[in-house]
């Protein structure tokens, strides 16, 4: 997940990297990379909320199993 997400910024950056002034406002081209890299950016936030959830979930699930363990064991 981690090494997807490093990569993926690197080929983003340069294009964001990029002066205004120098871009022409009416190019297409302009503006699909930009929505491109905008969806890039929304699927890594939502990439990274899945990836919180889901390790704050595994840990829930062996905290049960945890105790369930000690109840099972008395």
């Amino acid at each position: 997940w981690l090494i997807r997400d490093k990569a993926s910024k690197i080929e983003v950056e340069p294009k964001a990297t990029v002066p205004k002034h120098r871009l022409p406002r009416s190019n297409n081209k302009n503006a699909e990379s930009r929505i491109k890299i905008l969806l890039l950016h929304v699927i890594h936030i939502f990439d990274f909320i899945y990836y919180i959830l889901h390790i704050t979930s595994v840990n829930r699930i062996r905290k049960l199993n945890h105790s369930l363990d000690k109840i099972l064991l008395q």
